[in-house]
């Protein structure tokens, strides 16, 4: 197909699956559209790759989560001697795919998937693919900013946490039909993804392995963070043996979840999703699983103006702050710990990983340098605010 017959037929056709047919025939090669949601929203019927995960991604209607927590790290697996950018993966199969993000003025809509079947990809004009990317990008912001439904949770999920529903009536219109319709009792998780992702294009084995953890949730992928949206009723964390197998796969797979309060209307989803990345970038390193509620002191502390907060910190935490500074001990680090686990010496010295005799010998000098007695529990609150004024200080 010539140039000026592919511009003849897209002002001609507005579906966007002939579009992209005509594009595919334009460039020679197969196409598929993907949203950010990760839903293959169109393909090319005349050409197709005939392999399984190709034919079985576009029967499904998604790629799979774990390869698109790979998108998601575009510009960690990008081709970096490439003039264009783009992800080139040779990885699934024989047939090589690239890759290319779609933008419509400046606006992130989805990516480009283009195969390799008859013609090689190095064979195909920068100008030819920049030409198509604009068509199809053009075609799926329209096709977002008019359709009356997005029909899916992961579109409304996308579209929340982007901040793109105008106000409420807005997303009132567009989450019809879906299962956000309904108020219930929500909680958003959020997973680092950064430096994630496989090239598994076949089978969906972690989207399917997380909803063995949370049915019926919804979980998208953007900007290098999954978001899980789940409700209460569904919720496993109030099961301590289903938590610590969740607590192991995560481990095993090096990816950390903080999660939100319990709000009850998903329009709200910004906030908790907030809610729930301030706790996943202020967990304790070696926890692998956090609740907002253990940070949200801290949340509030942030909000404080720095230039006062000093004036609310115990005197006693400063000068353990100091002297650890100047002896680079730990002593700041082991209050924090000793009041998150209740006292408790055996959870203390876990979470720190020393021995507990190691653990008694810094309460003792605790108690000896700067007379901060920790079995004295009315001071805990104290101590807390005043470790984590500290924390917000030298951060």
């Amino acid at each position: 197909m010539k140039r000026e017959k592919l511009i003849s037929f897209v002002l001609d056709n507005d579906d966007l699956d002939a579009i992209t047919s005509a594009c595919a025939e334009y460039l020679s090669c197969p196409l598929v559209v993907i949203a950010k949601s990760l839903a293959i929203i169109s393909y090319s019927n005349s050409l197709i790759i005939p392999d399984f995960p190709w034919q079985n991604a576009v029967k499904r209607g998604y790629i799979t989560l774990e390869f698109g927590t790979a998108l998601n790290n575009w510009e960690y697996l990008r081709d970096q001697d490439s003039p264009m950018d783009c992800i080139t993966v040779n990885q699934i199969s024989q047939y090589r795919r690239r890759f290319y993000k779609l933008t419509y003025h400046g606006r992130f809509v989805g990516y480009l998937n283009i195969g390799e079947l008859k013609r090689s990809l190095d064979d195909i004009k920068a100008e030819d693919i920049n030409l198509v990317r604009s068509i199809i990008a053009k075609e799926v912001s329209m096709r977002r900013k008019f359709i009356k439904s997005t029909g899916t949770e992961e579109e409304v999920l996308i579209s929340l946490i982007n901040y793109e529903y105008v106000d409420r009536l807005h997303y009132l219109e567009m989450v019809k039909g879906t299962s956000f319709a309904k108020e219930n009792d929500y909680r958003i998780a959020c997973i680092n993804i950064h430096h994630q992702g496989s090239y598994n294009a076949g089978e969906d084995t972690l989207k399917e392995k997380l909803q063995e953890f949370f049915p019926d949730s919804c979980i998208v992928v953007f900007d290098e963070i999954m978001t899980i949206a789940f409700t209460q009723a569904d919720s496993i964390l109030e099961d301590a043996q289903k938590m610590k197998k969740l607590t192991d796969f995560l481990t095993k797979v090096r990816m950390p979840l903080a999660y939100s309060e319990i709000f009850h209307d998903m329009f709200q989803a910004p906030a908790y999703k907030a809610q729930a990345m301030f706790a996943l970038e202020h967990r304790p390193d070696q926890r692998i699983i956090i609740d907002y509620g253990e940070v949200q002191l801290l949340d509030l502390l942030y909000q404080v103006d720095r230039n006062k907060l000093s004036n609310y910190c115990s005197p006693e935490i400063i000068a353990v702050h100091q002297y650890d500074e100047e002896h680079h001990s730990e002593y700041l680090k082991t209050i924090r710990a000793f009041i998150a686990e209740g006292g408790s010496s055996k959870m203390t010295a876990s979470s720190l990983n020393v021995h507990r005799n190691t653990l008694h010998y810094r309460l003792e000098q605790i108690e000896h340098l700067f007379k901060i007695d920790l079995s004295y529990t009315k001071m805990w609150t104290q101590y807390q605010i005043s470790c984590d004024i500290m924390h917000i200080l030298n951060h």
